[in-house]
């Protein structure tokens, strides 16, 4: 497979961004993440310059995790313009301990409605019948990326607290600061046994899971999600190119799995 040329075809046909138009609200976490009204008339969660590279991991775990069909936010792109800054001060001159949010086109998720941030309760739900098979796929998902610690789950308030899973900013190796190296020397690729043992996930979720994985167009999935972060958010040729290599071999690593011996 010739990555390379496979990553700058595919970069050809990113979406158009959309237009921030109504500011919503800023949020003081790490990424400093803006919540606006864009011209499709839906939320959206944008996450601007603050994030670094971090954004870089959203496109792309985020686009795997579609393609998957594991229960994560729609993911796109929003263009936050100087006017759009300028009618809202708080954006250019925020209070002390942020950053000016900078125009551009940044990465955008939908914003779901209704559910809840399960930090402090975060296997609150993981049991629920009928959250095994979105568990099931994020195992996959999951494994396949390598998120070794953050876990970041939202629930829906309502029965039957369907779980949708976010903020993917620090998944892979070394977490946003991911290089080529890094990725070379990385495990080989498992399960995520926190999902699997949390959930109490058994052998038809997981094997369902594993069809839907075996499933994919790899080659045109890992193309689209690694030529998915723009020019300017700080991610070389060569980096996409072993990021590709990476998933890849992460791919059919968990595509050979004995489920009996996951």
């Amino acid at each position: 497979m010739n990555w390379e040329s496979a990553i700058i075809a595919a970069s050809a046909t990113r979406p158009t961004p959309l237009l921030a138009e109504t500011f919503q609200h800023r949020y003081d976490t790490a990424s400093e993440p803006i919540r606006v009204t864009a011209s499709d008339d839906r939320t959206w969660v944008v996450k601007g310059a603050a994030g670094e590279r971090q954004i870089v991991n959203e496109q792309i775990v985020g686009r795997l995790g579609l393609a998957l069909g594991a229960p994560v936010p729609q993911i796109g792109y929003v263009h936050v313009s100087e006017e759009f800054l300028s009618a809202e001060a708080s954006l250019l001159k925020p209070p002390s301990g942020l950053q000016p949010f900078m125009p551009g086109d940044w990465h955008g998720s939908v914003w779901v409605d209704g559910v809840i941030e399960a930090r402090r309760m975060l296997w609150e739900h993981a049991i629920d019948p009928a959250n095994a098979n979105r568990f099931a796929r994020l195992a996959f998902l999951y494994g396949w990326c390598c998120c070794e610690q953050d876990h970041q789950f939202l629930y829906l308030k309502t029965p039957p607290h369907l779980v949708f899973s976010h903020d993917h900013g620090h998944f892979f190796c070394n977490a946003p600061d991911w290089n080529v190296q890094c990725l070379e020397e990385a495990p080989i690729a498992i399960l995520d046994n926190k999902i699997v043992s949390n959930c109490d996930l058994g052998r038809p979720e997981l094997t369902e899971a594993l069809d839907a994985f075996r499933a994919l167009d790899v080659d045109e999935v890992i193309a689209g999600a690694v030529a998915a972060p723009l020019e300017n958010w700080g991610v070389s040729l060569e980096e996409r190119v072993a990021m590709a290599e990476y998933l890849f071999e992460r791919h059919a690593r968990l595509c050979s799995l004995d489920l009996g011996n996951s």
